[in-house]
C-alpha cells in the first residue's frame, strides 16, 4: 500500500515536470524560432484551428526537418497545442506523423517506442481516411523505425502493405515517383539488415535511383549516389558517386547532404590511410574533414562526428611518429578534436559517439599521465546524459499517454499494453535519478572546474590554424629540415600559449596582437623562406600599448594572403600589415599582398574536388559582422589589378574602434 502511494506521488510530480517542460517549449517557440516563423507566430498565436492555418507550419517544419531540426521541434510544439481531438482528423495525423518522424531524426540512443507509436498512429488514421500518399509516407517511416529496433520480419511484413498501398498512386506525379524512390531506398536497406548478397541491396537502390531521376528529385539522386557508394567495392568507383552527390547538393545548396558527402570522402581516405599508411591519403582525409565544416548550420559551432573523426586521424598518426615532440604535438592535436567532440557529442547526447571518444580520449591520457580532467568531465557528461534520458523518457510517457487516448475507443487491451510500458519507463528513469543522485552534489563541485579548464581551449584554439601549422612541420621533416622544424615547433608554442592567454580576454593590447602576427610571419617565413617577404607599419600617432582590439583579428587575414595568395605564386611575394589612426573613433587596418588574386587561387582549387575555405576567416568576419552592430567595425576585401587588367594581390581592410586598453591585473595607481 505504501508503494502504491509513492509510486502515484512520483507519476503526480513527473506529470508536473512535463507540463512545466511544455510550457518553456512553448516560450521557446516563440523566442528562438526564425525571424519568418516569429511573424508567422505573433500573426496567429490566437487563430482558430484549420487547415489554411496549420498546413503552412507543416510545410515549413518538412523544410526544416533536416537542416534545423531544433526549430522544426520547436514549430511542431506550437502546432500541437492549436490541435485537439476536435481538430479534423488529417491534420491530426500528419501531426502525429511528423512528431515520429522528428523523434527517430534526433533519437540516436535508441529509445524508439515513442516514435514507433506515432507513426503507427498516423499510419492508421491515413488508411482509414484513403491519405494513401501520406499512408504511404508512414508505413515507409514505420519500416525505418522497426528496421532501427532490429525487428526485421515485422519490417518486412508492413514493408510488403507499404508497396501494395504504393500500388494505387498515380505513378506520373512527381512527388509519387519520389515516393516510389523513398520506398526502394529502404526496401534496399530491409536487404541488407536479412544479410542479402551485395547485388540484390545494389539493385533496389538503382531503382530508387530510376524513380528519382524520374521525378527529378535532386536531394534523392545525390542521397543515392552516395549509398552507391558505400556499397561500392572499387575505391575510384566510390569517389566517383560522391562527387556526383556533391554535384547534386550544389545544385539546390543542400548543407547538409555536402557535409554527409565530404564526410563520407574523408573517412574512406582515413580508412585507406589506416590500411597503407600513405601520408598522400591522410592529408586528403584532412582537406575532405575540413571542407565538412563549411557546410554546419550557423547555430552549430561543431560537429561530434566529423571532429571525432579528426581526433581519430592525428590519433592513429601519432602512433606511428618516432619524433617525440612531433608525437606529443600530434596527440595533443587529436586530444583537441576529441574534447570538441565530446563537448558536441554531450550537448547533442549522442552517446554512441561519446563512448567511443572516452575510449580514445582515455588511451590518449594513459600516454600523458593526466587522466584526473578527464575522469572529472566524463562524471558530468554522464551525468547529464541521464538527465536527457529522462527528458526523453518524458515526451514518450506524454505521446504515449495520447495514443491511449485515441486507442481507448478501440482496443482496451492495448491502452493496457501501453500503460505497462510507461510504467515501466518512468520506474526506469526514478530508479537512474535515484543512483545518480548521491553523485549529484560531488559533480556540481566539479562542473565549474572542468568547464573552466577547458574554457580557453574551446574559445580559442583554431583547429584550422593547427592543422596548417602542422602541414607545415610535416613538410619541412619530409624534407630533412629538422633543425628548421625545431625552430618552428618552438615558435608554434610560443603562439599557442599566447592564445590560451588570451583566450577568455575580450580585447587585447594593440602590441600584444603585433607580437602574434610577429610570431606567425617568421613561423611563415621559416617554412617560406626567401618566397615571402613581410613588413609591419604601425602609425607614430598610436601607441599600442594603450589601445585595445579583439584578440587573434588580423591572424586570419594574413594567414589566407600567404596561403592563398603568395604560396601560389611562381615568384616571391610580399606581405604588408599597416595600422594607422582613420580618424578620432577608428584605426584602419590594412593587409595587402601582391599574390595571384582571389579569382586565380578559387580556379586552382576547383581543379580538385577540394575547394578551401579559411575556417578562421569565416569565424573572424562574424566577429567583425557582431562588432560592426555594436561598435561600427567594418570590413572590405578589393581584388587588386596591374595597368595591363592582370590580378596583381588583395587588400583587406579591417575597421575598428578606437579603444582604450585596461590591463585588468595591473593595479591603477592614479
Amino acid at each position: 500500500m505504501k508503494s502504491q502511494k509513492h509510486y502515484a506521488a512520483l507519476r503526480r510530480g513527473l506529470f508536473l515536470l512535463t507540463i512545466l517542460m511544455a510550457l518553456h517549449i512553448n516560450l521557446l517557440a516563440q523566442s528562438t524560432l526564425p525571424t519568418p516563423a516569429k511573424a508567422l507566430l505573433s500573426n496567429n498565436l490566437n487563430t482558430t484551428p484549420s487547415s489554411d492555418f496549420l498546413m503552412p507550419y507543416f510545410d515549413q517544419i518538412e523544410y526544416w526537418h533536416e537542416t534545423n531540426p531544433d526549430s522544426a521541434f520547436q514549430l511542431l510544439h506550437f502546432v500541437a497545442q492549436k490541435i485537439s481531438s476536435k481538430s479534423p482528423p488529417f491534420e491530426q495525423a500528419v501531426l502525429q506523423f511528423w512528431k515520429a518522424r522528428l523523434t527517430y531524426k534526433s533519437d540516436p540512443n535508441g529509445i524508439l517506442e515513442e516514435a514507433l507509436a506515432q507513426a503507427m498512429i498516423s499510419a492508421s488514421s491515413f488508411t482509414v481516411q484513403k491519405q494513401f500518399f501520406w499512408a504511404v509516407r508512414a508505413n515507409n517511416l514505420v519500416v525505418s523505425i522497426l528496421l532501427a529496433q532490429n525487428k526485421i520480419d515485422k519490417a518486412g511484413a508492413r514493408l510488403k502493405q507499404t508497396i501494395e498501398s504504393a500500388k494505387s498512386l498515380q505513378p506520373e506525379l512527381p512527388k509519387v515517383s519520389s515516393l516510389w524512390g523513398d520506398v526502394y531506398t529502404t526496401r534496399a536497406v530491409y536487404f541488407e539488415y536479412r544479410r542479402a548478397d551485395r547485388q540484390t541491396v545494389v539493385k533496389n537502390l538503382h531503382r530508387s535511383l530510376f524513380y528519382y531521376q524520374k521525378a527529378g528529385d535532386s536531394k534523392g539522386i545525390a542521397n543515392l549516389y552516395l549509398n552507391l557508394a558505400n556499397y561500392s567495392i572499387n575505391p575510384a568507383s566510390a569517389l566517383n558517386y560522391r562527387k556526383k552527390a556533391i554535384t547534386y547538393y550544389q545544385r539546390i545548396n543542400y548543407d547538409l547532404g555536402l557535409r554527409n558527402a565530404y564526410l563520407d570522402i574523408g573517412q574512406a581516405y582515413q580508412k585507406k590511410y589506416h590500411e597503407e599508411g600513405q601520408e598522400h591519403d591522410f592529408r586528403l582525409a584532412l582537406q575532405a574533414l575540413k571542407r565538412t565544416q563549411l557546410y554546419l548550420p550557423e547555430q552549430k559551432k561543431n560537429d561530434c562526428e566529423i571532429d571525432n573523426t579528426l581526433g581519430e586521424m592525428y590519433h592513429e598518426k601519432a602512433l606511428y611518429q618516432p619524433l617525440f615532440q612531433r608525437k606529443k604535438l600530434l596527440l595533443d592535436t587529436a586530444d583537441h578534436y576529441y574534447q570538441l567532440a565530446f563537448y558536441a557529442a554531450k550537448k547533442e547526447g549522442n552517446f554512441e559517439i561519446l563512448r567511443s571518444n572516452v575510449k580514445n580520449r582515455s588511451a590518449i591520457c594513459v600516454l600523458q599521465g593526466n587522466c584526473q580532467e578527464l575522469s572529472e568531465e566524463i562524471a558530468e557528461a554522464y551525468q547529464q546524459f541521464g538527465k536527457q534520458q529522462t527528458k526523453a523518457l518524458t515526451g514518450a510517457y506524454l505521446s504515449l499517454n495520447g495514443f491511449e487516448k485515441q486507442q481507448i475507443q478501440t482496443n482496451a487491451r492495448q491502452k493496457q499494453r501501453i500503460m505497462l510500458l510507461v510504467s515501466g519507463l518512468v520506474v526506469l528513469v526514478l530508479l537512474g535519478l535515484f543512483g545518480g543522485w548521491s553523485q549529484l552534489n560531488y559533480i556540481r563541485n566539479l562542473k565549474k572546474s572542468a568547464e573552466l579548464k577547458m574554457e580557453a581551449l574551446r574559445a580559442q584554439m583554431n583547429p584550422h590554424f593547427i592543422s596548417n601549422t602542422l602541414n607545415a612541420i610535416d613538410s619541412l621533416v619530409n624534407h630533412q629540415r629538422n633543425s628548421e622544424a625545431s625552430r618552428y615547433i618552438i615558435q608554434f608554442a610560443r603562439l599557442s600559449r599566447m592564445m590560451l592567454q588570451h583566450s577568455r580576454q575580450p580585447t587585447i593590447a594593440l602590441s600584444e596582437e603585433l607580437q602574434f602576427l610577429r610570431y606567425f610571419l617568421s613561423l611563415e617565413k621559416l617554412r617560406l623562406g626567401d618566397k615571402l617577404t613581410y613588413e609591419i607599419m604601425l602609425d607614430p600617432q598610436l601607441n599600442p600599448t594603450e589601445l585595445a582590439v579583439p584578440p587573434m583579428i588580423l591572424q586570419p587575414f594574413v594567414e589566407n594572403s600567404i596561403w592563398h595568395g603568395i604560396q601560389k605564386k611562381q615568384t616571391p611575394g610580399t606581405c604588408i600589415i599597416s595600422i594607422k589612426k582613420l580618424n578620432e573613433t577608428s584605426l584602419e587596418c590594412l593587409v595587402e599582398d601582391d599574390g595571384i588574386g582571389r579569382k586565380k587561387s578559387k580556379e586552382l582549387d576547383e581543379k580538385s574536388v577540394f575547394e578551401h575555405r579559411s575556417l578562421g576567416l569565416s569565424i573572424t568576419e562574424e566577429r567583425l559582422s557582431a562588432l560592426h552592430k555594436l561598435k561600427g567595425s567594418a570590413l572590405s576585401i578589393e581584388d587588386l589589378y596591374d595597368a595591363a587588367g592582370n590580378a596583381s594581390g588583395t587588400r583587406v581592410v579591417v575597421q575598428l574602434p578606437l579603444l582604450p586598453y585596461r590591463d585588468e591585473l595591473t593595479p591603477d595607481h592614479s
